[in-house]
């Protein structure tokens, strides 16, 4: 595993703005997107079995499923 799995409400609604983002735009733009992602310490990779888009709704699934663990901004 590369990422973290700890996220603040800030940071896991600025990698839902940007996943969502992804599944709009060009090919070189999700590149760029995926580098911002990845600088918030998320890794698609980590957690995408197949090749198939990963979506807002992959990532609130794990959260739902307390994989990745939203944390307070008072808790850093």
């Amino acid at each position: 595993m590369q990422g973290k799995t700890r996220f603040t409400p800030t940071e896991a609604r600025e990698i839902r703005e940007l996943l969502a983002r992804k599944t709009r735009t060009s090919r070189d733009e999700q590149k760029r997107l995926r580098q911002r992602i990845r600088k918030l310490g998320f890794y698609i990779s980590d957690f995408q079995e197949d090749s198939g888009a990963f979506s807002t709704a992959d990532f609130d699934q794990l959260v739902s499923r307390k994989i990745l663990i939203i944390i307070s901004e008072n808790d850093l």
